[in-house]
């Protein structure tokens, strides 16, 4: 029963260590392969319960789930890399591939939800391009808002940084890094058919750039920095995100805001 299962994480950094953790703590004898590019992460991921390998050892094997979370950049050809993985996947179970909310075209304080016009864009077109690749073969897409952990995130960039290239007004949609690999968890053990399907995946509270920065300098780890200048006024309100399709699915994030995840860490 465990080999139903089985998981190959392509692109195990962040998302894909913590979704490795999860599933791992859910389906504890299932086997889970982690693909990365190189072998530095191999023994923190071998100490996880998974398998460790690089893109050139891959064979020919093919595994009853696959979640691509290798991030776009360095791929110049990031279709036919999702494209390479979905020729690994079985068919047995689910595939995921965590695309991005920033493909919306939405930018003046609008809802957004999965059938939401997408930007154009040369930046937008490689994850719509492997959106559709996952798509057209069964695999489910994850629209993730914008990415953090306490260290990791806007909110470090930008208070490191001392300002931000932006309007303090701006929205902003945010998810931890453990919501958004427990989203892709949910998706792999939904027993409802997720064929081709697409879903938003966001905290549902944004927050304002400024309010980012304000909530983050709450924690230990930031209270000694100072609120970054904002250069601008004008430009992008933002967008928010309509994320029913994925609660009703059965993912519910642990942390229902940024700004509630920054009082757990003062």
């Amino acid at each position: 029963m465990s080999h139903q299962r089985d998981l190959l994480v392509v692109g195990a950094g962040t998302l894909g260590s913590l979704l490795i953790q999860q599933h791992k703590e859910k389906f504890p004898e299932a086997r889970v392969v982690a693909e990365t590019r190189t072998d530095a992460k191999h023994e923190a991921l071998k100490s996880l319960g998974a398998e460790a390998r690089t893109v050139s050892q891959a064979g020919d094997e093919k595994f009853a789930n696959v979640v691509f979370c290798a991030a776009p950049g360095g791929n110049d050809n990031y279709a036919a890399e999702v494209d390479r993985a979905l020729n690994m996947w079985s068919g047995a179970g689910k595939f995921v591939f965590t695309s991005s909310g920033g493909v919306y075209a939405e930018s003046s304080g609008g809802t957004v939800n999965e059938q939401s016009p997408v930007a154009s864009s040369a930046r937008t077109q490689k994850l719509i391009d492997a959106e559709k690749c996952t798509t057209e073969r069964g695999g489910s897409v994850l629209r993730l808002a914008g990415l953090y952990t306490l260290e990791r995130g806007a909110h470090n960039y930008w208070l490191n940084a001392g300002k931000v290239d932006g309007r303090p007004d701006g929205l902003i949609g945010l998810v931890s890094y453990e919501d958004a690999a427990a989203a892709a968890l949910t998706v792999l053990s939904s027993e409802k058919s997720v064929k081709g399907e697409v879903f938003v995946i966001c905290d549902g509270k944004e927050q304002t750039r400024q309010d980012i920065c304000e909530s983050a300098l709450k924690t230990a780890m930031y209270r000694d920095k100072k609120l970054p200048v904002f250069t601008t006024t004008e430009g992008p309100i933002g967008k928010r995100y309509d994320i029913s399709k994925a609660l009703e699915l059965g993912w519910k994030p642990r942390y229902p805001s940024f700004d509630e995840f920054c009082d757990l860490h003062k």
